[in-house]
């Protein structure tokens, strides 16, 4: 979940992006346990350009739980 407000993505650069993204995203409740061999994430992204939030969301998700692998999709919308 989003913690904080930031400013749009879109018209910033890429090292922008990550300071702009820094500590944004926090687990919203308690995970469950990872398997023995470590959890297989699935993220789901509107728009993957830089994949800056894509990647703070991953390494949030690997703090907060033993994660084995982290796969990301970009979905399209009209």
């Amino acid at each position: 979940r989003r913690v904080r407000e930031t400013v749009r993505q879109a018209r910033l650069d890429r090292r922008e992006r990550l300071g702009n993204l820094a500590g944004v995203y926090a687990t919203s409740r308690r995970l469950p346990e990872a398997p023995p061999e470590g959890a297989r994430i699935l993220l789901v992204d509107d728009v993957i350009t830089t994949g800056t939030t894509v990647s703070e969301c991953a390494s949030v998700l690997r703090e907060a739980m033993d994660v084995d692998r982290v796969a990301a999709v970009s979905v399209l919308r009209g």
